[in-house]
């Protein structure tokens, strides 16, 4: 048993086996979940659809896609 704080929520008690789980792959150097580094962005965004939301971290003019469980990062040329 755990207890998340978000802001002002509180969740208590919540059974780790309540959480959604996600299964992710990676192949060091080569993928991850079968998406090759290199791929573009626009094709990742046809792989994984269109993300949730996207934001510049700090400051850096590179967008990061974000998905429900994952954040997506791409180099230069927007190439994951």
């Amino acid at each position: 048993m755990i207890t998340v704080r978000k802001k002002s929520l509180f969740l208590r008690h919540m059974e780790v086996s309540q959480w959604k789980k996600t299964v992710i792959k990676v192949d060091p150097f080569v993928s991850v979940n079968g998406i090759k580094f290199g791929t573009a962005r626009e094709k990742v965004h046809e792989i994984l659809g269109k993300p949730e939301d996207s934001f510049f971290k700090g400051d850096d003019d590179i967008e990061t896609d974000v998905y429900s469980c994952f954040h997506t990062c791409y180099d230069s040329e927007y190439k994951f």
